[in-house]
């Protein structure tokens, strides 16, 4: 009972913390999180707004954003049971996602060791932004979901006796599913190698007949082939060009290639079937991948354009082509562990290497069975020879198989990560990070010989982890934005880049849309276009007012421009209305501004991947502008910022008047910016 009590409030413990966190934040999503929102927020005004049921489901079924996967379906009946309060929806989808993480690596770690030992490895790793957060530095995106889920896929992978036990195996079914439509590309990188070296070891120890399993793996490649054949080659070149229907095309060819060979190979061995190892016949993993597959082809099926479209942009496309990343693999990798909290990260992973370090000093070379030292053979080949031994113990197959799943679901996220543009963003490597961290943990928890130590290692950084996070949440600054606050040493040694939660009150942007509402229903404006720079130290967000926007009787929308060209602004041209936010401060200062402008706008493409400028305003009064050659090469500025400073240039010689543009009203936010919304001149 005792040991029941403490294991519960244990788990709690990151919950609590989740709970607490976004009870303090005062601050909306933003970025990819705005447009989950904002999805929602289409749906489920079929209910709130347009009272239509049929609508709804409609809408439920078929919409989707650009990113066309179904992460926004998560939030949809949390919007329902909330009346569509997106602070309290945000919190609550949170919490969950961080309790089912918090379950599944507890019963991960349950199953090799003691209930409150379990506990506590689980919460440690649930402390952890990769868990909270995703591994991003904000709430509310995708991967919050797509981490739990996937947890979730192994464990009951594991549970699945290779597929005998029925019940487990249609749990992995769905867990497996669901990663999929949360992250396609990120839960197949991940998830692809453990299972295949799961099915590899249930043949080795002939729980899975091999026919059975190549069979189930072309059921796999067949629903892929159909699904990549589906799409409309007209769209994708018409949408994204000819580079990407040249990927497309090498993707066909590709899985095309993969399932013509599944197919030789089925053939081939059931041919020789009488000289294979017989497995389980009472296994179900064809029906397993069946109907996994069965359900990702049905969710993407309507939609395989827009996801190949989404795929490509974001790995060769316009939304990365402002990427650029000079660091070493070592800066990187460093990174990441300083990321995580480095105290710890480093006690973790430092006490399994402790352990194989003193083994082979202590014992470094076996002796023959006569006694000598010819063969030299290392300890360590000893025991992988014995790990991958064929050993009839249940909890023998399942430490094994759960630690070599584990071990290979590293090497293609890892891999994604050093190799690609894509590595400035942490979270493509929290699958592997948490997929090292289980290992490690997994090591301490399940090693006898470490008795009480275990304790004295695990509770202290628990501890360590609950006053950080508590000093986060409690924090004395004036924190504005999610990752603009600075961080104590135990902050940092603990938590790492974990965000704080927003304590400026009100909302900047409240004021605006409550400054909105006034002006366009006055001017009668339905549609109008946003153009703020998205990053920095402006107060507003774009997609944030999308997001808020969708429950209101106008729309405003963030124009998403993959090109800069000051020569061409279609791209507002079809708007009725225009909101523009100086990004150097208030508008009434612009004309002070104008070499500052003037510069930023000439800078030439080429020349704005190396620098551009971070622009600040010292104190009010001073009413001066301080312009600093300085901005985070990793990521230069996108269409959209130059852009925002190009119209701003445009308002300060007075010259919007020049591209179709008439003022009508501009307001304060803060006490250092102000915006102003523009109306289309030509407009009735």
């Amino acid at each position: 009972m005792y040991s029941r009590i403490t294991t519960l409030v244990i788990l709690f413990l990151p919950v609590l913390c989740s709970i607490m966190w976004h009870s303090t934040n005062t601050a909306f999503p933003n970025a990819d999180a705005a447009t989950f929102i904002t999805t929602a927020n289409h749906i489920t005004s079929k209910l709130f707004i347009d009272h239509d049921i049929f609508g709804f489901m409609y809408e439920l079924l078929a919409h989707r954003n650009w990113r066309p996967i179904g992460f926004h379906l998560l939030i949809v009946p949390f919007l329902l049971i909330t009346g569509g309060n997106i602070m309290l929806t945000v919190g609550i989808v949170h919490t969950l996602c961080v309790s089912i993480a918090v379950y599944f690596l507890y019963k991960i770690f349950s199953v090799f060791s003691t209930k409150v030992l379990s506990a506590l490895g689980a919460s440690i790793l649930a402390m952890m932004f990769h868990i909270q957060f995703g591994g991003m530095t904000g709430p509310l995106f995708s991967e919050t979901a797509f981490i739990p889920f996937t947890l979730g896929a192994l464990y009951f992978l594991m549970q699945s006796d290779f597929f005998e036990n029925l019940k487990y195996s249609r749990y992995f079914i769905i867990f497996f599913a669901l990663s999929l439509i949360m992250r396609p590309i990120e839960g197949f990188l991940y998830l692809i190698l453990p299972i295949i070296f799961y099915i590899w070891y249930g043949i080795r120890i002939k729980k899975i007949n091999p026919l059975h399993a190549i069979e189930s793996l072309l059921i796999a490649s067949i629903f892929a082939v159909i699904l990549v054949f589906s799409a409309d080659t007209d769209y994708i070149k018409s949408r994204d060009g000819e580079n990407a229907y040249n990927i497309y095309l090498t993707g066909l060819y590709l899985v095309s290639f993969v399932s013509v060979s599944i197919l030789f190979i089925f053939y081939y061995f059931k041919k020789y079937k009488n000289y294979l190892p017989v497995g389980n016949s009472k296994s179900y993993i064809k029906a397993t991948f069946s109907f996994a597959s069965l359900i990702v082809f049905i969710f993407y099926f309507p939609s395989i354009e827009e996801l190949f479209s989404w795929i490509y942009r974001t790995s060769f496309g316009d939304v990365v082509a402002h990427y650029s990343n000079d660091e070493s693999i070592v800066e990187r990798l460093k990174g990441v562990s300083l990321a995580s909290g480095y105290i710890p990260t480093f006690t973790i992973l430092a006490i399994p290497s402790l352990y194989f370090l003193i083994s082979s000093f202590r014992n470094n070379y076996i002796f023959s069975e006569d006694g000598s030292s010819n063969s030299q053979t290392l300890v360590i080949i000893k025991k992988i020879k014995k790990f991958f031994s064929k050993n009839d113990s249940i909890l023998f197959q399942k430490k094994t198989a759960i630690n070599l799943m584990l071990l290979v679901s590293i090497i293609i996220p890892l891999g994604f990560y050093i190799f690609s543009v894509q590595s400035i963003t942490y979270r493509k490597i929290t699958p592997a990070f948490l997929s090292l961290m289980i290992m490690a943990l997994l090591f301490i928890l399940s090693r006898l010989k470490l008795g009480n130590i275990r304790y004295v290692i695990l509770i202290p950084l628990l501890a360590g982890q609950l006053y950080a996070f508590n000093s986060i949440i409690n924090t004395e600054q004036n924190i504005k934005s999610f990752h603009k606050g600075t961080k104590t040493k135990i902050e940092n040694a603990f938590l790492g880049v974990l965000p704080y939660p927003v304590n400026l009150t009100p909302n900047a942007h409240v004021i605006v849309m409550s400054e909105l509402d006034l002006i366009l229903e006055k001017y009668k404006i339905k549609d109008v276009a946003i153009a703020i720079k998205a990053d920095g130290d402006v107060p507003i967000d774009p997609f944030q007012l999308t997001m808020l926007s969708s429950s209101k009787a106008y729309n405003l929308a963030f124009p998403y421009v993959a090109k800069y060209n000051k020569d061409n602004l279609d791209f507002i041209d079809g708007k009725e209305g225009l909101l523009l936010i100086n990004p150097l401060g208030k508008m009434e200062n612009s004309k002070k501004q104008l070499e500052i402008l003037e510069n930023i706008v000439s800078i030439g493409p080429v020349k704005a991947l190396e620098y551009y400028y971070y622009l600040t305003l010292e104190e009010q009064e001073a009413d001066v502008l301080q312009g600093v050659p300085f901005y985070n090469i990793n990521r230069p500025p996108s269409a959209n910022t130059r852009y925002t400073y190009l119209l701003q240039l445009y308002y300060a010689k007075d010259l919007m008047h020049t591209i179709g543009w008439k003022e009508i009203e501009c307001f304060a936010i803060n006490e250092k910016y102000s915006g102003c919304v523009f109306r289309k001149e030509n407009f009735k």
